[in-house]
């Protein structure tokens, strides 16, 4: 097996973000995943490290990358702002480390409920070494 030595890896963010309240969805992109227009202070384009996969009036998937995991307080976060948005956030690391985090605001409880789970797979460097070499003729 490959030894990698332990440093920074790109981490993959898929998030899916919905809510019946289309106000709340319109407020969570505009205010955290737009940057501002410096002159205006309205919302404008969307920041570098997003890409928009697809966008509706109640809701919005996309691919956020960022460095070594996800940023859960980030996220935690856009559950206690936006009460009435459920979250998913699916993503893996050039380092193998995959997770599953997913957050709603439950009512009954007045707290937001969370779920995140990772575990780790093969890293890009093992993929390249088990499954790049070409298998000898027999």
């Amino acid at each position: 097996m490959v030894s990698e030595a332990k440093m920074s890896s790109c981490c993959f963010n898929y998030l899916t973000i919905v809510s019946e309240n289309a106000t709340q969805i319109t407020s969570l992109i505009n205010d955290r995943l737009k940057n501002k227009n410096p002159r205006t202070g309205q919302p404008g384009i969307f920041h570098t490290n997003i890409d928009v996969i697809k966008q509706g009036a109640k809701g919005i998937k996309c691919m956020i990358m960022n460095y070594d995991q996800p940023n859960f307080v980030w996220l935690y976060q856009l559950v206690t702002d936006y009460p009435e948005c459920r979250i998913w956030n699916n993503w893996h690391t050039e380092g193998g480390l995959h997770g599953v985090w997913i957050g709603h605001y439950q009512v009954e409880t007045s707290k937001p409920e969370i779920r995140n789970i990772q575990w780790q797979e093969l890293t890009n460097g093992e993929k390249n070494y088990y499954f790049l070499a070409k298998i000898p003729d027999v």
